[in-house]
């Protein structure tokens, strides 16, 4: 799972554009921005890939509540 590689900041961006609007990609040689944004996921997974692959820290940390689960 590429959320669980060292030094990913996949979640804190995620986290910082859904609480803010704002985007900020810094770990590039030409980094990248977006202000204002309006960000949408979609997604498909089984529950049972997801009970597998969701670790602790994504279930407690805010990044898995900020989904809509069915």
């Amino acid at each position: 799972m590429v959320m669980k590689r060292e030094g990913n900041t996949l979640s804190s961006v995620l986290r910082d554009a859904w609480d803010t609007g704002n985007m900020y990609v810094m770990t590039r040689n030409a980094p990248l921005t977006a202000t204002n944004a309006h960000i949408g996921i979609t997604s498909h997974i089984t529950q049972e890939e997801l009970l597998k692959t969701l670790g602790q820290t994504e279930m407690f940390n805010g990044f898995g509540n900020r989904f809509l689960w069915s």
